[in-house]
């Protein structure tokens, strides 16, 4: 937290079981976990999200892109990334 806070370069990397926890708050009262997440990721210079379903990296970009209001940059390797690109 006190790298972001310093303006240093930071990065993230999250898996899919991770992501999930964070994509399910949604749906949890009094909990804002999808929130903080989003607050640290937006203030990263990236956001690796490793071994995670085609449906998580749609889910990552509509969210960024809905909530933030900005460009995201989402990079795949094969068909099934399509509906995040």
């Amino acid at each position: 937290a006190d790298a972001i806070r310093s303006g240093e370069d930071v990065a993230i990397v999250i898996d899919g079981v991770a992501l999930e926890a964070v994509i399910q708050d949604e749906y949890h009262v009094g909990m804002d976990v999808m929130g903080k997440f989003l607050e640290v990721a937006t203030r990263c210079r990236a956001v690796v999200c490793c071994r995670v379903s085609p449906k998580q990296k749609a889910e990552v970009v509509h969210l960024v892109r809905k909530k933030e209001h900005v460009i995201c940059v989402s990079i795949g390797d094969g068909a099934n990334d399509v509906p995040m690109i």
